[in-house]
């Protein structure tokens, strides 16, 4: 079982400040009396549930305010503390303005992902992410812990509906969040819920796929460790997730045509034998992160292995997300490289980077993450408030999640991408390179930035250092129609 202490050391590593460790310790306290006495229907003690919360934003690098909300989330729903009281107990710790508005704080949260009685609680989420991002947050914490102990339910209709919720609601949050980790392991314990028996085929898939590659991956970090004896690299290996290898063979769970996933779209018997028979082929089925010092490292490291293994890096398969991150804040630098039995991706980043990659942009200080990142809050925000009632929210969020756009180029060929993308993610899709080579990109007309979110049906022109293109007379046409506006 969790303790407090082992909250407190991991909250130690990134939190200094004594007045917010103080909150913390009473939010704990807090929590601890007005549980006591609880269980959940596993049969642990009910503390163990806000603990494990905790933990999970702590390992996102949450603010001292959503850790402290985390612990004491259910208390207004489950105890006799309402918020007056609760603020109440919080303002004994604390001894400034700062402190006093830190407990504000707190309490607010805890009172967004509080349930209402006559409120749709999903609604009532998706409205209250709108005003803080954190909301959202906790709750994501809260439902992985949920999904890793749902097998502690004994009503298996029960299992179904949560994990079907969690697919269809929490894991495309988790996605436009950019929290990947929580993305793959909750489609993973959902999937593990709706459709057992092809969970472990593909669990058993993805033994064998381990077992066929770990010579494989040991000579490639002893290859790539030799080449650099100079700089620190930390290597992590992975394999990719269940859920992952199973939309491999699906096709249509990609493309958004079907916007809900439903039991049948996941227990499908072609699919596992499309997966069985080429399963080799499955794109970023191994890869291997290259964790390293700092950017120029990456840079180093990335080029080294450029020209070592140039005859056998894949076409059009090397991403430079670091110059060009994606819209989430995704970073790295990408490639992979057909060898022996399956390919490996590469993923080169730094500690932050991958601290990023897996938590997303919420992890970072409150002036970093306001910069760039996803704009899906906003969008949703001005979805919600056309809306007339719950069931139009909840569909205008399940649309917006798993929207796609179709943009062309100017000779007409269509690109199918992600609801958010920019132009740096049409140009990796056109498979033209590197994004540092591009020189201008035209949007129906209009000069655009390279980090640009694309719209359904805009027509997009590019022209980079390695592009030709035969269309400079159309981009001159286009500079002499600005310079005569």
């Amino acid at each position: 079982m969790i303790s407090f202490a082992e909250i407190l050391l991991e909250a130690r590593k990134y939190i200094t400040d004594e007045q917010q460790l103080a909150v913390l310790k009473k939010s704990y306290s807090i929590a601890e009396k007005a549980h006591d006495g609880q269980m959940r229907e596993s049969g642990d003690k009910y503390i163990t549930h806000p603990l494990e919360v905790a933990r999970i934003l702590l390992q996102m690098r949450q603010d001292c305010e959503t850790v402290c909300a985390g612990l004491l989330h259910d208390v207004i729903e489950d105890t006799d503390i309402d918020s007056e009281k609760l603020i109440t107990m919080l303002y004994e710790t604390v001894w400034d303005e700062k402190g006093l508005s830190m407990c504000d704080n707190i309490v607010n949260l805890v009172e967004g992902v509080t349930k209402v009685k006559h409120e749709n609680y999903n609604t009532k989420i998706l409205k209250e992410t709108c005003k803080d991002e954190r909301i959202i947050i906790i709750k994501l914490a809260d439902r992985l812990h949920n999904m890793r102990t749902l097998d502690g339910k004994k009503d298996p209709e029960k299992r179904k509906r949560i994990a079907l919720t969690t697919f269809n609601i929490f894991v495309p949050w988790a996605k436009y969040l950019g929290v990947y980790n929580i993305k793959y392991e909750l489609e993973n314990l959902c999937f593990k819920q709706l459709a057992p028996k092809n969970y472990r085929r593909l669990t058993d898939l993805q033994g064998v796929v381990r077992a066929l590659t770990q010579r494989e991956l040991d000579y490639a970090k002893d290859d790539i460790t030799n080449m650099f004896p100079d700089k620190q690299l930390y290597f992590v290996q992975k394999i990719k997730d269940v859920y992952g290898i199973y939309k491999s063979g699906y096709p249509p769970l990609e493309t958004g045509k079907k916007k809900r996933i439903t039991e049948d779209l996941l227990n499908d018997e072609l699919v596992i034998k499309n997966i069985y028979r080429d399963y080799k082929r499955i794109n970023e089925l191994v890869q291997l992160k290259i964790i390293v010092k700092d950017e120029e490292d990456c840079y180093d490291i990335a080029n080294k292995m450029l020209a070592e293994y140039k005859d056998e890096i894949r076409a059009n398969s090397v991403r430079d997300y670091i110059e060009s991150p994606k819209k989430n804040m995704y970073q790295s630098y990408d490639m992979i490289r057909d060898h022996l039995s399956i390919p490996i991706q590469y993923q080169i980043r730094t500690e932050e980077m991958d601290l990023v990659n897996c938590y997303g942009k919420n992890c970072l200080s409150t002036e970093v993450r306001t910069h760039g990142g996803v704009d899906f809050v906003n969008r949703l925000h001005k979805s919600i408030i056309q809306c007339t009632d719950d069931l139009e929210i909840i569909d205008n969020f399940v649309d917006l999640a798993t929207r796609k756009i179709h943009v062309y180029d100017y000779i007409g060929n269509c690109y199918e991408l992600d609801f958010g993308n920019t132009v740096v993610d049409l140009f990796y899709a056109m498979n033209s390179g590197n994004p540092k080579e591009i020189t201008e990109a035209f949007v129906n007309g209009k000069s655009v930035r390279k980090n640009y979110a694309l719209q359904d049906r805009d027509v997009v022109h590019i022209t980079s250092k390695k592009l030709v293109n035969k269309s400079d007379n159309y981009v001159l046409a286009l500079k002499q129609k600005k310079k005569n506006n």
